[in-house]
């Protein structure tokens, strides 16, 4: 993913007591992903941790270029019912391109 300046990561700390300074979670904007997304937020923020949304619009759906946009409005939402916690920090990459002929998505 190239212009994006943070890197989504699972990173284990080098001492079990260290805990990670931040969140990070992939969303894809669907209610599944959200539901994960708020959950995690909820718990992030329990422990004083920051949370990352990280969406990749492949654009291959008309309909998906909303989709950034929406994970944004709805995550400023939760951030003004919930004041005290640390707001969501919403990435999104734009893939340019398509995937070759028999190359998935995923791979993509």
């Amino acid at each position: 993913m190239n212009g994006s300046s943070l890197t989504a990561a699972s990173v284990t700390p080098a001492n079990a007591s260290d805990p990670p300074a931040a969140f990070a979670v992939a969303v894809s904007g669907g209610p599944d992903s959200m539901a994960l997304l708020w959950v995690a937020w909820r718990a992030a923020s329990a422990l004083g941790l920051g949370t990352h949304a990280f969406h990749v619009h492949h654009g291959l759906q008309p309909a998906a270029d909303s989709w950034p946009q929406q994970v944004a409005d709805e995550c400023h939402r939760w951030s003004l019912a919930h004041p005290d916690w640390p707001p969501v920090r919403v990435h999104v990459e734009r893939l340019g391109g398509r995937p070759t002929r028999g190359q998935s998505v995923e791979d993509w």
